[in-house]
């Protein structure tokens, strides 16, 4: 499979903190920066910084201190520094050009889904060379060739289309009542029709299924799902 190559960032990270400016580092998930700042932290010269959505507050607030002086902010992050993120004295990006996502049956909170790691959409490349020189000039260093370049996806699928669409409907139906289809339907990037109305039934019957267990005197015992399964929860239900 895919694998970032620790190598080869830590000789161009070598190089570049000679530099003015911190450096961003994108790879795919948590497991890979910590091993990448494992290896980055070898480097005396280097103030190595993980950035990830699992961090709190106070340790995300790493990423923007400056570092002291004589050192460079090496700062190893996930794709939520693509866009949401801005770290103001970044001068060199390195992509790796790695994403996570989740593929299995989109409509479905019960099917079986699997996390695949692959290739960047051309969007998201595009969006992490944009985060050097946010304030200054800056550089970006994709650890990949023009052939793979020009293979890449033009964007990567919208969440709708890779997530559960259960929570979305029941969120819907209770922020905005009414018939979820034609919600769901208004979506920038809606989903197919059928698997709208196959999460709406599956959801149903979940709610049925909680009400059920209730009567008999049970507290629900169903599969984690992304929204809560109280009174107000199933009475909202479509």
């Amino acid at each position: 499979g895919a694998r970032v190559n620790e190598p080869l960032i830590a000789a161009l990270v070598a190089r570049l903190s000679c530099e003015d400016g911190a450096i961003l580092i994108f790879v795919p998930g948590v497991r890979e920066i910590d091993s990448l700042c494992a290896a980055l932290e070898r480097q005396p010269k280097c103030v190595v910084v993980p950035l990830h959505g699992r961090l709190s507050v106070a340790e995300q607030a790493r990423a923007f201190r400056a570092a002291p002086a004589g050192r460079t902010k090496v700062v190893v992050a996930t794709d939520v520094a693509e866009a949401s993120v801005t770290i103001p004295d970044c001068t060199n990006v390195i992509d790796c050009g790695l994403a996570r996502s989740v593929v299995g049956e989109a409509w479905s909170a019960r099917a079986a889904r699997r996390v695949v790691t692959g290739r960047v959409s051309a969007d998201a490349a595009k969006q992490r060379a944009g985060r050097a020189g946010r304030v200054r000039a800056g550089t970006c260093w994709r650890l990949w060739c023009a052939v793979e370049q020009d293979a890449l996806e033009t964007a990567r699928p919208p969440e709708m289309a890779t997530l559960p669409l259960c929570g979305v409907a029941l969120r819907a139906k209770s922020l905005f009542g009414g018939a979820v289809a034609p919600l769901l339907a208004a979506c920038p990037a809606p989903p197919p029709l059928d698997r709208a109305a196959a999460a709406v039934r599956e959801l149903v019957e979940i709610c049925v299924e909680i009400i059920s267990r209730r009567r008999r005197g049970r507290r629900a015992g169903v599969a984690p799902m992304a929204w809560r399964t109280d009174d107000a929860t199933i009475q909202n239900a479509p």
